[in-house]
This record gives C-alpha cells, sequence and structure tokens, in this order.
C-alpha cells in the first residue's frame, strides 16, 4: 500500500538540460582538445636557446666593398625551417626580401642592422644583444660583387672580429 503524500523518486530527464548540455559538449571539447594540442606543441617544440654574444668589432677596410658602403646586418635566427633557409640565401637575396622573410615569420627572426663606410671601424658591445634568443646567428654582408657574403657566427663568448674586405668579408674569433 502507498502512503499519501510519499512520492516516489523521479528518474525523467529534464529536457531543457539535456538540451543545453548538448550544446555546451561541442564548445567544451574543443576547448579540452585545443588546451592539449596547445599545451603537447610547447613540450615538444624546442626552446630556443638564450645566446651569450659577446663584443663584435668590426673592421672596415679602405677598399671594402670597391670603396663604396657596406650594409651589414645580424641577423638572430629563432626558426629552425627559417635557419635552413637563410643559410643557403645569398647576402643579396637577403637585402632584397628581409620584409617578406619578417612579414612570413614575425616571431622567427630578429635583426641589427648598419651600413659602413670604408675604412670606418664599429663595435657592437655585448649589451645589444643581452638577453635576446636564437639558435643561430648569421650575418649578411651586401656587396656589389658576385657572392654569398654570408657567414654564420659559431663561437659567441669571446667576441667576434667581423673583416669587411674589398670583396668579402671574413669572422674570426676576438682575442
Amino acid at each position: 500500500m502507498i502512503e499519501q503524500g510519499y512520492q516516489t523518486p523521479s528518474c525523467a530527464i529534464d529536457p531543457g538540460r539535456t538540451a543545453l548540455a548538448r550544446r555546451r559538449a561541442p564548445a567544451a571539447t574543443i576547448a579540452l582538445v585545443l588546451a592539449v594540442v596547445l599545451c603537447g606543441c610547447s613540450l615538444l617544440t624546442p626552446k630556443v636557446p638564450k645566446i651569450t654574444l659577446s663584443d663584435i668589432h668590426v673592421i672596415t677596410d679602405a677598399a671594402a666593398n670597391s670603396n663604396s658602403p657596406v650594409a651589414l646586418e645580424i641577423v638572430l635566427v629563432k626558426d629552425p625551417d627559417l635557419l635552413k633557409k637563410l643559410t643557403e640565401l645569398p647576402a643579396a637575396k637577403w637585402f632584397e626580401t628581409r620584409a617578406d622573410i619578417r612579414k612570413t615569420y614575425p616571431a622567427g627572426v630578429e635583426s641589427q642592422a648598419w651600413e659602413l663606410v670604408p675604412g670606418q671601424d664599429l663595435r657592437v658591445p655585448a649589451a645589444t644583444f643581452k638577453g635576446k634568443r636564437a639558435l643561430a646567428v648569421i650575418v649578411f654582408a651586401n656587396y656589389s660583387s658576385a657572392g654569398e657574403h654570408r657567414a654564420r657566427i659559431e663561437s659567441f663568448h669571446n667576441g667576434v672580429i667581423l673583416n669587411l674586405l674589398e670583396k668579402d668579408f671574413t669572422v674570426e674569433p676576438s682575442g
């Protein structure tokens, strides 16, 4: 016999709540997948190391670039795909396409540029690149003569000397 006033528990599902849950489920799933992908990417992507670049001394020969100014750019490369491209790119092509490269890889490259006249001496202090991150440092010099006019700086710690000569440049460790 059922007592009056006693109600049996309802197992019925509220249709309003079910519809709301169905609408929220795709958004929640997308958010979860996105969070996993972003965390996963940051864990799998190698961190770009900080560089310790000491002073750079640029010595421009009196006959450099056939006695014409030389555009010089020191490029910090942070993207591995871009690094592959830039290590094969001649300097003339770098200077021609650098604006496009910066647009394509906005976080992948950072640089400092100068234009030096023959006979000019330039000292770039270590503070210029302090705290910067890069996979590699590449120097481009825009000579009027044919050639690659590109070098990768392999050792940063003891300083670097860049000798801008008549038809090309050299890189050597300082001290």
